[in-house]
């Protein structure tokens, strides 16, 4: 899924072109529809970050933190 979202002409071609064995589109769109995740604010993975940034440099701690509505079909949607 994830190397899908970044490019999927690179998803097309190892799997097509290299015979790579990834999974089709709609298989990818039947994991995405049974995909649980918990509404409202992910503490759990606030309290990791959190935890993850303690040992980072102070250059590496720019970061930017977007949250934002995520659509994982047209039936539902996660604020």
């Amino acid at each position: 899924m994830t190397l899908r979202s970044i490019s999927p002409k690179c998803y097309r071609y190892l799997r097509d072109k290299l015979e790579f064995p990834l999974p089709g589109l709609s298989t990818l769109r039947q994991w995405a529809g049974q995909f649980n995740m918990d509404k409202g604010i992910l503490k759990d993975v606030l309290m990791l970050l959190k935890n993850m940034g303690k040992s980072l440099s102070e250059m590496d701690k720019v970061t930017v933190i977007s949250f934002n509505e995520t659509y994982v079909s047209q039936k539902l949607c996660y604020n």
